[in-house]
């Protein structure tokens, strides 16, 4: 598994416009292995504050997996922990992410799924993780939403530690020989430690689409969305249709796009506002024997920005997400990986509180060299950057060398 935004890639694809499952052998064993990493590094501005103080660190974490299918349904339960010891001021600081996986074939035309996700960050330093290396290219899954789920955090989250749960329920149905109906619905808390509290919020969302296959490469269509915000003090809802559609531009190469517009409507303090925006998504996969690539992008209204700099109020934050993701096998014992992203937080005006906006940028590359068949040791190095209106804190460069041990299965 490479960085955040392969982590929730399903074994399913697209076909002639149907969600189908990846046929799996009957009775297939379960997989089962856990990644014991050690390493020691240094960073030169952890948290991205202003007075930023370089030190060295040791880490430890831990990485597993446990899945299973049959001919029918796969189930995936994943979980990533470690601990981070610096040794100039930070003390140690613990990150975790931890979720769930199940997709089911119920019938020749129904297909249903159910996700769920539990973090721990702390000033974004999950953005700026590899996992795990995966034996082989991860293979990428146009029929998930898009941009690829991308573990940059709130705004707030740069200030302090952040947790976010969430669970999603969807389903696929056939609609004749080239239909596809899909519908999901989702929530999600994230929630602040310390003086930052009063910011935590909830989300709910709902959303349905269809597609049409119009080539044997092709499928369009559309897609209406409703996302409800509830935070201190205010909510905000905000309606998303939109247009759509996938293509196979050739044998081990896809593309997705949609174009709608958003209407957010925000209520703080009895005070209401109404505005339009518009949206976007994309994505560009490439998958080949020894390597995978993914590019993708998307505007939509995902997370809250509230009290704080918004004079006692509380908006809907509109997020412009890029991200790149890279895996290539080198040979049979290398591996090279490497993923960015970028998000811009922005906000219109409201109640005459005026703009903010606020960008993110994580990058991390990381090399890994098998020395035994559970053995390997690997190098990393992350880059992180805040820009925001007025002074920036400063960058933060880091790197980590480290050693792995496999137990369970070898992939």
């Amino acid at each position: 598994m490479i960085s955040s935004p392969g982590r929730r890639r399903l074994r399913a694809a697209w076909l002639a416009g149907a969600l189908v499952i990846v046929p799996a052998a009957a009775n297939a064993a379960a997989t089962t292995f856990v990644d014991l990493e050690a390493g020691a590094g240094f960073s030169t501005n952890a948290f991205l504050q202003f007075n930023s103080k370089s030190t060295a660190f040791g880490r430890i974490s831990a990485s597993g997996q446990h899945s299973w299918s049959t001919e029918r349904s796969s189930t995936t339960l994943r979980a990533y922990v470690e601990n981070t010891t610096y040794l100039r001021d930070y003390g140690s600081k613990q990150l975790f992410d931890v979720g769930a996986h199940h997709l089911f074939k119920a019938s020749p035309t129904l297909t249903l799924s159910g996700d769920v996700d539990f973090s721990g960050d702390f000033a974004g330093q999950l953005s700026n993780r590899l996992y795990y290396v995966p034996s082989q290219p991860v293979v990428p899954v146009p029929g998930d939403p898009l941009p690829p789920s991308i573990s940059n955090p709130d705004l707030f989250g740069l200030n302090t530690r952040q947790y976010r749960l969430s669970g999603r329920l969807g389903a696929g149905i056939q609609m004749g020989a080239r239909g596809l109906l899909t519908l999901s619905a989702g929530a999600q808390r994230t929630w602040f430690t310390g003086s930052l509290g009063d910011l935590n919020y909830s989300s709910f969302d709902a959303s349905a689409g269809y597609s049409h296959q119009i080539s044997e490469r092709t499928n369009v269509g559309g897609s209406l969305s409703y996302q409800h915000q509830q935070y201190e003090h205010g909510h905000s809802d905000v309606i998303n249709p939109g247009l759509t559609a996938h293509t196979q531009l050739a044998e081990d190469m896809t593309a997705d796009a949609s174009v709608g517009v958003m209407v957010i409507r925000q209520d703080s303090f009895g005070v209401s506002d109404t505005s339009v925006s518009p949206s976007f998504s994309g994505s560009l996969c490439k998958l080949s024997t020894n390597t995978s690539f993914c590019a993708s992008v998307a505007r939509n209204a995902q997370s809250t920005l509230n009290s704080r700099i918004a004079n006692g109020s509380g908006r809907a934050s509109v997020n412009t997400t890029g991200s790149l993701t890279y895996f290539r096998k080198l040979t049979a014992k290398d591996t090279l990986q490497a993923s960015l992203s970028a998000t811009r937080y922005s906000s219109s005006d409201f109640n005459n509180s005026g703009r903010v906006s606020t960008t993110y940028v994580s990058g991390v590359v990381g090399y890994d060299r098998k020395i035994g068949d559970r053995l390997a040791a690997g190098v990393s190095g992350g880059v992180r950057k805040l820009f925001q209106v007025g002074p920036d804190p400063d960058l933060d460069l880091n790197a980590s060398v480290y050693l792995r041990y496999r137990l369970g299965d070898l992939l």
